[in-house]
This record gives C-alpha cells, sequence and structure tokens, in this order.
C-alpha cells in the first residue's frame, strides 16, 4: 500500500517527464535538483546500482588478462564509437564491464521505494512504501518519468493524502482511499473503485451535481474547502448522516449522479410522482436516487409501482383506503381539485375491476393533464385542462427548487412548503418564502443538513 502525504500546495502528483542534475547518488539515495522550477530537489530513496559513470573504455580499464595487442590498430580509446569487433571482445568480460552508453550518461538499477519533492528546502510532498523496479537510463543530466514511477507505485489499494492548501491529488490504478484536508483541491480518482475521505459530519457538506462532474463543500469556516471529484466512486465521512449508507463502504456516489444526464422534462416526471403520491416536495436524496435508477433503465411505470410499496406510500394510504378516497386525495394533490363526477366515476371503476393498478391510475392522470388540448370536449373542459396544467406546474417548479436548486432532503419541510400552496400567487410566495428560510436553516454548518443539489439540467424557478 503506496502513500502519499502532501504538506504545500501543488500539483502534487507528478504528472510530467522531469529534467534536471543529479547532485548526489548512493546505494540508497539519489538527489536531483530539477532544471525547473528552480529551487526543486527530488530525493529518491530505494536500494540502487550504478554503471561506470565514465563510460569511455580504453586499455588502461581492462582487466587483467586481456592483452591490448588484440585492439586493432588504429583504435582511439577517447573515440566513444566502439567498433563491433571491440564490442564482441569486451563482452567476453561480462560482469566486469558494464553496459557502454553516452558520455555522461549511465544506467541506474534497484528498488525505488520513496521520494520526497523539496522547494527551497522546504517538504513540498513525500511518498513512502512504493516498490518501483529501475532500469531506465538516468545520468548527471536526468530525464525521470515520473508518470511511469507514479502509474507503477500507485497500482494497488494506496492512501493518499493532500496538504492544507490547495491540491491536485491523483489516485491511478487500485482502489484508493484520498484525502484532500484544507484547500480547495481535486481528486482523482483514476481507475478502480476510489473512496474519498472528510472529517467531520456529512451535514456540514453540500455535494454539487453537474453534467461535467461533482464537487463537495465543506461549510464549516475552517472545514476541507470545496473539492472537486473526478473519478470518486465513495464518500466516506466521520458521522454518517442518512440510510443510503453503507457503512462498510461509504456513500456510494454512482447510486445518485445520474440526474445530471436527464433532461428537464424527465425530471419534472419525478418530481410528479411525489406530488401525487404525497403532496411535498421531493427529497434530494430520494429524488437523486430514483432519477439516478431511471437514468439506468429503470422505466417511470416501475419508478411508480416502487413508491406504492414504500413506507411513506402505506402511512398515506393505510390499508383499508377506498379507490374512492384514493382518486379523490390524488385529484387534490396534483390539481387541487375535486375530480368531475364522469371521471371520478370512470377511475374508481378501473380501479375496482383491476383494470389498472394505482400506479398506472397516476401515470394515466399525468399523461392526461399533459395532453393536447381537446377543443371538441368543449370550452369548459380545455379551461380545466388549462387550470390543471397550471396548478401542477407551480406545485413542481416548487419541487424542484426545494430539492433540486437548493438540495434539501428534510421531508417534513417538504410537506410543509407545499401545504401552504393553494394555488394563488400570494400562497406560492409563502411556500418560497418558507423554502428559503429552511434552506438558511440547512446551510447552518453545524446543525443544518447534507445538501446535494444538482446544477445545469432544471433552471432555477423565478418566483
Amino acid at each position: 500500500m503506496a502513500r502519499f502525504e502532501a504538506t504545500q500546495a501543488g500539483d502534487t502528483l507528478g504528472s510530467t517527464v522531469v529534467f534536471g542534475t543529479f547532485t548526489e547518488q548512493t546505494a540508497t539515495r539519489m538527489v536531483l535538483e530539477q532544471a525547473a522550477p528552480v529551487g526543486a530537489t527530488l530525493i529518491f530513496t530505494g536500494s540502487f546500482t550504478y554503471e561506470d559513470p565514465d563510460p569511455v573504455t580504453g586499455p588502461g580499464d581492462l582487466p587483467d588478462g586481456f592483452d591490448p595487442s588484440d585492439l586493432p590498430e588504429g583504435f582511439d580509446p577517447d573515440d566513444f564509437t566502439i567498433p563491433e569487433e571491440i564490442q564482441d571482445l569486451l563482452d567476453q568480460f561480462e560482469g566486469q564491464f558494464p553496459d557502454l552508453g553516452d558520455p555522461g550518461n549511465y544506467d541506474v538499477w534497484g528498488t525505488l521505494t520513496g521520494i520526497e519533492l523539496l522547494q527551497n528546502g522546504t517538504s513540498v510532498w513525500s511518498v513512502s512504501d512504493i516498490a518501483v523496479p529501475l532500469g531506465n537510463d538516468e545520468g548527471e543530466f536526468g530525464i525521470i518519468d515520473m508518470p511511469g514511477i507514479f502509474n507503477a507505485g500507485f497500482s494497488g489499494a494506496d492512501r493518499i493524502s493532500g496538504s492544507n492548501f490547495d491540491d491536485w491529488l491523483r489516485g491511478y490504478s487500485g482502489n484508493d482511499t484520498m484525502t484532500g484536508s484544507q484547500g480547495d483541491d481535486i481528486l482523482d480518482g483514476g481507475a478502480g473503485q476510489d473512496t474519498a475521505r472528510y472529517s467531520g459530519n456529512q451535514d456540514s457538506y453540500t455535494l454539487s451535481l453537474v453534467p461535467s462532474g461533482m464537487t463537495l463543500e465543506d461549510r464549516r469556516a475552517d472545514g476541507n474547502g470545496a473539492d472537486r471529484l473526478d473519478g470518486i466512486e465513495f464518500l466516506d465521512f466521520d458521522t454518517e448522516a442518512f440510510d443510503f449508507i453503507d457503512a462498510e463502504v461509504g456513500l456510494e456516489l454512482a447510486q445518485f449522479t445520474g440526474t445530471t444526464g436527464l433532461s428537464a422534462e424527465e425530471f419534472e416526471s419525478f418530481i410528479e410522482l411525489y406530488i401525487a403520491y404525497f403532496n411535498r416536495a421531493p427529497d434530494a436524496i430520494g429524488l437523486n436516487f430514483w432519477g439516478t435508477a431511471f437514468a439506468g433503465g429503470t422505466s417511470l411505470e416501475e419508478m411508480a409501482t416502487r413508491f406504492t410499496g414504500e413506507p411513506e406510500t402505506a402511512a398515506a394510504y393505510p390499508a383499508g383506503t377506498s379507490n374512492e378516497d384514493f382518486v379523490t386525495t390524488v385529484y387534490d394533490n396534483l390539481f387541487g381539485r375535486e375530480p368531475d363526477q364522469l371521471g371520478f366515476d370512470f377511475w374508481v371503476n378501473e380501479l375496482d375491476s383491476g383494470a389498472r393498478t394505482p400506479e398506472v391510475f397516476i401515470l394515466s392522470v399525468l399523461n392526461g393533464a399533459k395532453a393536447e388540448l381537446k377543443p371538441e370536449e368543449g370550452q369548459d373542459f380545455v379551461d380545466q385542462q388549462l387550470a390543471d396544467r397550471a396548478y401542477l406546474s407551480d406545485k413542481t417548479d416548487i419541487g424542484a427548487y426545494f430539492a433540486v436548486s437548493l438540495g434539501m432532503s428534510d421531508v417534513d419541510n417538504a410537506s410543509a412548503a407545499m401545504d401552504l400552496f393553494n394555488g394563488s400567487d400570494a400562497s406560492k410566495d409563502a411556500a418560497v418564502a418558507a423554502i428559503d428560510g429552511y434552506y438558511q436553516d440547512a446551510l447552518d454548518p453545524d446543525s443544518g443538513e447534507f445538501l446535494m443539489p444538482v446544477v445545469g439540467v432544471l433552471d432555477n424557478p423565478v418566483f
């Protein structure tokens, strides 16, 4: 398990080839003064074996038993182009000579176990517990393949820790645990199943979902900053806040992030289900969970069916609830009115006969409200359809503002805000004002809640 620890800010894991000059090379340590930036020093630790730093081979360098007269006439020991026949002779003494190389360069063999970067003598970051075999040309003027070293060294389940400044941490392959600490960091997990580890209570954080990625912000003034998360599969907090958390693996982000690829119409259809079943705004956690399931292939019909089995549904419609009460409640939730007699009789009969299930009934009523206008049914019919659309649209906007724009998940607040709406402009303003108040409370870093807004999919409703 490799370990990375940063103490200063910067692009902390090697992303480029490094140029410099070795100022020290021993059996256990190599020191490279980088060409740029000025003052940067890399210290490599491990076990190292070097080729002769002077690769020029002449008669004075030959071992006992080698007859210089065997050298062809005109051979110049200062000529670095060794004739093939001379190389053949030297090969007879393999083990006594290093491989020949260009002047001033030589090979390094061994195992690299640690690296430290210094800037003007101050440690920037260090790597330990790696085991990277070496065999590339390194020399007095070194060209170090840092990406290759890090890819080889960080191929397992590694621990990568940032500084209290703005870091860029990479996990490469393997199932890594990354800790950004303070500062606004970039955490790039790379391949594997990677976990970002955060101190404190989950309720102190805001996870913003955007089509281009995710950011996690610690709202505490002395907290862990706002981090961009790339290639991170799990979040792990000291104290977790809700039941989707698996204590063994943390918050699995793949369960919630699929909503960023949905259309506005698809998003609104999920909000309408919450209104129809529960007459409340969605909770952001549940909405993103179900929206991600939809993005993964779960149909709206399947989602509505699963809603039917939820404990909240059982509480809203306890055993013994008649179909007459169910139809009346759904109409009131969606449109703020009782159903007309003809529609009421039709839907109750459909449910009584088993021709339609409760979830299919809800989807059918929603589709009917959004269907093309039917002037052939008369002006009263058209006016009612338009009024139903407007009422449902306002409730959907309230739900979107609560759960999507602001990312709140307190179910009691979601119900209380929606209860304030009765179709009037004044009631809509009252619901929005209540949501704004809940949001200010939710932002409190000590007593607030875990927020999960979605950015860039639905327009923020303007009231």
